[in-house]
């Protein structure tokens, strides 16, 4: 059995990439916690609420015919892998090992109906 499922997906306009999202299924995580959580992963996009519900609605469609019945993230293939989103202090200056997102990222999440989480005491989002 494969430890995790993934599958990932890009925004097109004309030939350019505007978008991409991946999700990941992880089976040991979902045992363990007794949960059918997908992860979104890498979630990028332009300032473009319909590439952003595509991509989105895409990785729901996905986690729902695998069996799932909520999606969190931005998470990791392992929950040792760096997670969550930037949600506040976008006037730091941003380090090399630290995770960066525009601002406008919070608003689009928000729409496509995401609550904030804590994701290991990282912020994050959930769905379900």
């Amino acid at each position: 059995m494969l430890f995790v499922m993934q599958l990932f997906f890009l925004a097109y306009d004309n030939r350019r990439i505007v978008g991409r999202i991946g999700v990941i299924i992880n089976r040991e995580s979902n045992r363990k916690w007794n949960e059918r959580v997908a992860r979104f992963t890498h979630f990028d996009f332009i300032d473009d609420l319909n590439v952003s519900r595509k991509l989105m609605d895409a990785a729901r469609d996905y986690a729902r015919k695998k069996g799932m019945t909520s999606i969190r993230g931005p998470l990791g293939f392992t929950d040792m892998d760096h997670q969550g989103m930037l949600v506040e202090g976008f006037n730091e200056l941003d380090m090399f090992i630290t995770i960066y997102n525009h601002p406008y990222y919070i608003r689009h999440m928000m729409i496509l109906g995401l609550k904030r989480d804590r994701l290991g005491g990282t912020p994050g989002f959930h769905s379900g």
